[in-house]
């Protein structure tokens, strides 16, 4: 639906796009709190508010670090965009690999 929201051309599609993105996105935080809570039974109190913070630390810093980029080409937005992706998929991906080795 991302893609789908990048390649939309009128006003319509792009207003589709952007709601079927968001609520695909809507789930994952929920989603962390409740596999971060069942997992990590004892420190939940340590917990919660870290990834609380982290959450409202990465939706404020993503877009202020997209509009400084995107003053210069947009272009070079999207790939900011798409950089931000990688890292999270780089991230879980290592998170993976480190707890099998555990």
């Amino acid at each position: 639906s991302l893609a789908s929201l990048m390649l939309a051309n009128s006003k319509a599609s792009i207003l589709i796009s952007a709601v079927f993105t968001g609520l695909s996105f809507s789930a994952i935080f929920p989603l962390l709190v409740y596999i971060g809570s069942r997992i990590y039974k004892q420190q939940v109190d340590l917990l919660l508010p870290v990834l609380f913070i982290s959450g409202t630390a990465g939706n404020a810093l993503a877009p202020y670090l997209t509009s400084m980029v995107s003053r210069s080409s947009i272009n070079l937005s999207i790939w900011v965009g798409y950089l931000f992706i990688f890292i999270t998929l780089l991230l879980t991906v290592f998170l993976y690999v480190y707890r099998r080795r555990i």
